[in-house]
């Protein structure tokens, strides 16, 4: 691995919608305990309040350590004075400018003083990275608002759902680069690395908030050549942002395979993994149509050291839930490894019975999964509770998916976290688990599940903050929490890092990663003794 790994997309400071603040020393320790031997971090000072103050704060930050080197913030809404910080920045010798056009009113990318800064940024031979939403067709915006302008660009918060589009983009304008912290499908630098070269990646780990070994996992874990590693994790951004001369070059030819050896061997500690899904997703990667399925989750499973994998199917959670059911149930039959979830929905509670009835006698299905987010149905609608009445007189544990995104998809994202508590308050003998644990609402998450001792959470996540594992485990116990990755929408290596990286003890740990699992959904013993010990 290479001596050097440079963080792109650090930042510190307040944040003004969650209690969470960084300084500068947090940055640099946060790095240090992972290995990144450098960042360029912005000062949220200057994303949230005013570009002028956070640009001088994050040369100050530059200033006292020299793990540390300023990007500066760029901000249209000040016009001309917007210009003038571009201008100092460059006097000041900032070699890399973001703009965070979510966070200051969604300003288009055609607007004027954006344009002229963009264009400055350009004539000084900078680069300029902007951190996306999750819109489709954002980066075409952008590019198509940027003409010809000979200008050094990356992309940052380019996920699964967007990466089709980027790909698409970089083929033919070579100005596109990605930041790598969201790059979250298991082979989605493999794929990147085959279709435009693993030169135009840069690793970035856009922290805090988000959790710094997930980020460099995805890089760590992946199925590349090492020159290749080493570009993403550093010899992009020297060349890019400070114009050395690489001495690596990215391999021609690659085959885009998420596989290779085994990142955790027999030697650690097994894994359960609650979260998976069968069968294929509309997006650029490893579980599109051509290559999914069982066989895939189990390759998946022999690098992580997954023993069993409890899987929903991808086709009965967005359309089809009788025939997703039956594709999984009995393709799953005799292997040993998966086992499955049953989807059921609120729109069809007596169809819901009827798929429980049918495969719960099946010995390797373990319970039921309810997709609140996609049925549309508010978690305290009439519907909800009549399902989750039947649900608990079947006797196998349900899972949920739990994901509150700050209020934006309102309402029945908004009351998930309330929603779910209360139905497991309503069921004391029902095993609840609540995947994602509440998403950005994981805080309350835990608040609401500290006196429901059936109600355990889970954290599988594209942006898995820090550390909600941690809390968890003060919070609750580590009898409370259990291990899912959301593969093969999700790579397993952001979720090991979310856990190797939250400081448990070895009996939290092995909890944690198969213990509570093999409890809560009664399971046979660990394969082997192995299985009982603590190791990363």
């Amino acid at each position: 691995m290479t001596d050097q790994i440079i963080d792109v997309s650090g930042h510190f400071g307040a944040v003004p919608f969650a209690r969470e603040s960084w300084t500068p020393a947090d940055v640099v320790d946060r790095a240090a305990a992972v290995g990144i031997t450098h960042t360029y971090v912005a000062a949220l000072s200057g994303v949230y309040h005013e570009a002028s103050l956070g640009n001088a704060d994050a040369l100050a930050a530059a200033a006292r350590h020299g793990e540390l080197t300023a990007a500066s913030v760029v901000d249209p809404r000040s016009g001309s004075r917007s210009l003038d910080q571009v201008e100092e920045s460059i006097d000041a010798g900032v070699r890399l400018f973001r703009a965070f056009r979510g966070a200051q009113g969604a300003w288009p990318p055609g607007e004027a003083t954006f344009q002229a800064a963009a264009r400055r940024i350009a004539d000084a031979g900078l680069v300029l990275m902007a951190d996306l939403g999750n819109p489709i067709g954002e980066l075409t915006e952008y590019m198509h608002a940027l003409g010809d302008l000979d200008l050094t660009i990356v992309f940052a918060n380019v996920t699964y759902a967007t990466l089709g589009e980027a790909l698409t983009v970089m083929r033919t304008d070579p100005r596109v680069h990605l930041e790598s912290h969201r790059l979250c499908h298991p082979d989605t630098l493999e794929l990147i690395a085959s279709e435009v070269g693993a030169d135009r990646v840069l690793f970035g780990t856009s922290g805090p908030p988000f959790n710094a070994l997930s980020a460099l996992n995805l890089v760590l874990h992946a199925n590349l050549p090492e020159p290749d590693r080493r570009l993403i994790l550093a010899g992009n951004a020297l060349r890019l942002i400070e114009g050395r001369e690489a001495t690596d070059r990215a391999t021609p030819d690659l085959t885009p395979s998420p596989f290779g050896e085994p990142v955790r061997g027999p030697e650690t500690v097994p894994i359960i993994d609650i979260h998976a899904h069968n069968g294929a997703w509309p997006y650029a990667g490893a579980s599109s149509r051509e290559n999914h399925g069982i066989t895939t989750l189990e390759r998946l499973m022999t690098k992580y050291n997954v023993e069993q994998t409890f899987a929903s199917s991808a086709l009965a959670i967005t359309n089809d839930f009788r025939r997703g059911n039956r594709e999984l149930v009995e393709g799953s039959r005799g292997r040993g490894t998966i086992r499955p979830l049953v989807t059921i929905t609120p729109h069809d509670v007596a169809g819901s019975c009827a798929e429980m009835d049918r495969w719960y006698p099946e010995p390797h299905v373990v319970g039921a999964k309810l997709h609140t987010q996609l049925s549309r149905v508010p978690i305290g609608d009439p519907r909800m509770a009549a399902l989750f009445r039947e649900v608990a007189a079947r006797g196998k544990p349900v899972v949920n998916h739990v994901m509150a995104l700050g209020g934006f998809d309102p309402p029945t994202e908004t009351q998930q976290v309330d929603g779910i508590a209360e139905l497991a308050s309503k069921h004391p003998e029902l095993p609840v688990v609540a995947y994602h644990g509440g998403g950005l609402d994981w805080e309350r998450m835990l608040e609401l599940a500290a006196p429901l001792t059936n109600l355990y959470v889970e954290y599988a996540s594209s942006w898995p903050q820090d550390n909600p594992v941690r809390a968890a485990v003060d919070r609750l116990g580590a009898s409370r929490v259990m291990f899912g990755t959301d593969m093969d929408l999700l790579s397993p290596s952001l979720m090991v890092g979310l856990v190797d990286s939250a400081g448990l003890d070895p009996a939290a740990y092995a909890a944690v990663l198969h213990g509570n699992a093999r409890r809560v959904f009664r399971l046979g013993p660990a394969r082997s003794p192995q299985g009982q010990a603590a190791s990363g």
